[in-house]
């Protein structure tokens, strides 16, 4: 499993358009790889979706890699595989940390060391939702708001855990489901930082995951709207959905 330097660097030039690696100071050439990862490489479950139950199965290196290199995207399980073995071939040092959503280890997370300065640590998110940066740890307690294309978060920093937190958005959530802060926002993910793990704890997880609605991020830009599809997986939503993909690809400045 890996990327050879060769792969690495062709895939961030060619496929990420982010430009000659090697010109590039290591903070700001994360940043890059992370918002062009998140513009470029869809982060959907229809693949998932469009697949009978028995047929479904943890994707091997080759196949994350192949759906990858073709903007096919996946889930964080093909996203943050992948970015983790990109950021490795061109000299990064990340590893795997656990992360909780609903359930531990239901999320990947990534952290990066040693990028600013020795000791440094930075988490890497270029799945679900823009962050469009590597967040710096080195901080106790909150750390500022991100705004970034329609989501403001933060992140709060107590003993080696990181809380995401998102700013409630709409009225017609659940929030009362969620950890609330007073200034309006919920807690979304929380991370363990100082423990590096390899991918064999995400695995029970993973390998039962079952989609009951489909979604897709069909385009993420600093400016732009992202637009996010999320409905129930069944022919008639996958089929509507399909038509509204390929409206996109035909003009990707129309809205959907």
């Amino acid at each position: 499993m890996g990327l050879t330097p060769e792969e690495a660097n062709y895939f961030v030039t060619e496929v990420l358009q982010v430009g000659p690696v090697l010109e590039k100071e290591r903070l700001s050439l994360l940043d890059d790889i992370i918002e062009a990862f998140q513009r470029e490489i869809p982060f959907q479950n229809i693949t998932a979706c469009g697949t009978a139950p028995e047929k479904r199965h943890l994707p091997s290196w080759l196949e994350i890699k192949n759906d990858v290199f073709a903007k096919v995207g996946g889930l964080c399980l093909h996203l943050h595989v992948f970015l983790k073995e990109l950021l490795t071939a061109l000299g990064y040092d990340v590893y795997y940390a656990k992360a909780t959503v609903r359930a531990p280890f239901d999320h990947i997370g990534l952290v990066a060391v040693n990028v600013s300065f020795v000791g440094s640590k930075h988490l890497v998110e270029a799945a679900g939702f823009p962050t469009f940066q590597a967040i710096p740890l080195d901080f106790e307690g909150f750390s500022e708001i991100y705004h970034r294309s329609f989501l403001r978060q933060k992140f709060e920093m107590r003993a080696g855990t990181v809380t995401w937190y998102h700013e409630a958005r709409y009225e017609a959530l659940p929030f009362s489901k969620y950890e609330m802060t007073d200034d309006g926002f919920y807690k979304f993910a929380e991370y363990d930082i100082n423990t590096p793990y390899t991918f064999d704890p995400f695995k029970p997880y993973l390998e039962n995951v079952s989609p009951l609605r489909l979604f897709v991020r069909s385009r993420v830009s600093k400016s732009d709207k992202v637009c996010w599809t999320k409905t129930r997986c069944d022919k008639a939503s996958v089929s509507a959905l399909r038509g509204r993909m390929q409206r996109y690809e035909a003009d990707p400045n129309r809205e959907l």
